[in-house]
């Protein structure tokens, strides 16, 4: 696997081989621009760039739950006569 990517884990920031950063937020690439990061940049290959997205930059991917049916249960019904 060849280092796509680099992170600067102080500043919670990741960047891809052309120089876009990652919004984990908004899960989407932003345009290249010079790399303006606080601390040392770190080679990443692509497994470990989605374990740091999913564990440490604070942005976990989660799949929605859904709960269908009314908030409020049915009114009990009457014994069958």
């Amino acid at each position: 696997m060849s280092d796509a990517y680099q992170i600067d884990r102080s500043g919670n920031t990741l960047f891809d081989a052309t120089g876009r950063r990652f919004d984990a937020e908004r899960r989407r690439w932003l345009a290249a621009t010079k790399k303006k990061s606080a601390g040392k940049l770190e080679e990443l290959d692509s497994i470990a760039a989605v374990n740091w997205l999913q564990r440490e930059s604070s942005y976990p991917l989660r799949e929605p739950i859904g709960v269908i049916g009314p908030r409020a249960p049915p009114p009990p019904s009457s014994p069958p006569r």
